[in-house]
């Protein structure tokens, strides 16, 4: 586990269960500078341009969940935020994603994951510490309620999400999906895009992306080699979307991530 630098925002964590910050405080206190509490009145409070990125818990004892995300967003727009739950339904993490939500684990939380979702929207930070854009959430703007999506839609659009996270490497053509999803080929490009804020395709580059910053976080590799790792035959091709999505180019971010360890 890396070292903490004195640049480096801190993490902060809104959760009631002790366990829970008690395991995220040993897993990623030696990497990260932490900020813990326990309310939401207590972690909006403690909310500054500071701050990295928020692990929020739905299940707070003085205010909901997607409220208090919904405030986070109101106040400080540019910070992300990574739900968790024990029992939360579907809608209700995809209520957390249309709120601004960039991330969301499941409890218990795995270590590794955790990390790995910290490293991935803190590398949103420049050298110079402003905030890259990435688009790791849904779009702006008024969304329509989930509870008008049929749960048929809702469950099929997941499969395709889970499908496309757990393959990111393999391509993916627009029948197949929609085979996967048991939806036609209308219903499944609407309700993708209401759903997760993404075109089928730009949330497949998306994920993409998304494994690419992880690779380049956890060691030494050429564009050309991650570009190949995460499904791209044309390390050119990949370094334009890379820098559509995230702002710079793949070279400039491993330079910065290199100097980060160093």
């Amino acid at each position: 586990m890396r070292n903490i630098s004195k640049k480096a925002k801190s993490i902060l964590i809104i959760d009631v269960c002790k366990s829970t910050r008690d395991a995220l405080i040993k897993d990623i206190g030696n990497a990260y500078p932490l900020l813990v509490a326990t309310t939401a009145r207590e972690g909006i409070g403690l909310l500054s341009e500071e701050v990295a990125v928020v692990i929020l818990d739905l299940a707070l004892p003085d205010a909901y969940g997607i409220a208090v995300l919904r405030r986070i967003k109101e106040t400080h727009p540019s910070v992300p935020v990574i739900i968790t739950a024990a029992y939360e339904t579907e809608e209700t993490i995809i209520a957390a994603f249309r709120a601004g939500a960039r991330d969301y684990i499941k409890k218990p939380l795995d270590p590794d994951e955790v990390l790995n979702k910290i490293s991935v929207l803190a590398g949103m930070l420049s050298d110079a510490g402003g905030r890259r854009h990435m688009m790791l959430g849904s779009e702006s703007g008024p969304r329509p309620r989930h509870g008008e999506i049929p749960s048929c839609i809702i469950e099929g659009i997941l499969r395709v999400k889970a499908y496309i996270e757990k393959n990111y490497a393999l391509p993916l053509t627009l029948s197949e999906a929609c085979r996967i999803s048991l939806l036609n080929r209308s219903y499944f490009c609407a309700y993708f895009k209401r759903i997760t804020g993404h075109s089928f395709k730009s949330y497949h580059h998306f994920v993409r992306i998304r494994k690419a910053i992880e690779l380049m976080e956890k060691a030494d590799r050429t564009v050309s080699e991650i570009a190949g790792m995460i499904g791209y035959e044309n390390a050119s091709y990949f370094s334009a979307t890379f820098k559509k999505e995230t702002g710079i180019t793949p070279k400039h971010y491993i330079l910065g991530a290199q100097r980060a360890y160093k």
